[in-house]
């Protein structure tokens, strides 16, 4: 016995648009889209983070920390580039680590804080330069996905905040010819 089918309700063998057009819509609108809207969050997230690298590394280049620290504070530069991509800088800080390479001393100072004499190169704590000194930035950053809105879940309709801690060897380690007066007790570039 063989099912006969009327003209009017024949399937077409190759599908049908029509069939499938509310599953492309759900899945267009509940699937595609939010992986999109959530994929910027990982990639503006890499893109400050390298972007903080980059900074951290200029500074510890400088000659003075002073210097540094109006690069971080004084040059809006870095900040419009970061901010070109949507990411807000919501505080950004600067310290200096130093630790002693056995790592039993370890010394961390706020931005403005000068480097006590002990803890200088050839200082009484760190003998024979037996030291590394870092200079970390500490920023405080909000990420948006592509669409945010004020009301909804953070990394798809609203901004992720993300604290980064980037660090880099500061450099010049040397004294300071011209304000160094005694050569017992010379000034480095470190506390200038």
């Amino acid at each position: 016995m063989t099912m006969q089918t009327t003209k009017g309700t024949a399937r077409n063998k190759r599908g049908s648009l029509t069939e499938f057009g509310a599953a492309l819509s759900v899945f267009f609108c509940c699937v595609f889209v939010p992986l999109v809207d959530i994929s910027f969050v990982p990639a503006r997230y890499l893109l400050t983070y390298t972007n903080m690298d980059r900074v951290v590394h200029r500074m510890a280049l400088t000659e003075k920390r002073s210097l540094a620290l109006k690069y971080l504070h004084g040059d809006p530069t870095w900040k419009k580039i970061v901010e070109g991509w949507g990411v807000t800088v919501k505080d950004v800080k600067a310290s200096l680590v130093v630790c002693e390479q056995g790592g039993s001393t370890k010394l961390t100072l706020a931005e403005n804080s000068r480097v006590p004499n002990a803890f200088l190169p050839n200082g009484s704590k760190l003998p024979n330069g037996g030291s590394s000194y870092a200079l970390e930035i500490t920023t405080t950053v909000d990420i948006p996905p592509l669409y945010s809105s004020k009301v909804g879940l953070p990394g798809f309709t609203q901004p992720i905040e993300f604290k980064f801690r980037n660090r880099a060897q500061w450099e010049n380690l040397s004294p300071d010819p011209y304000t160094t007066t005694d050569p017992k007790a010379p000034q480095y570039y470190i506390n200038e």
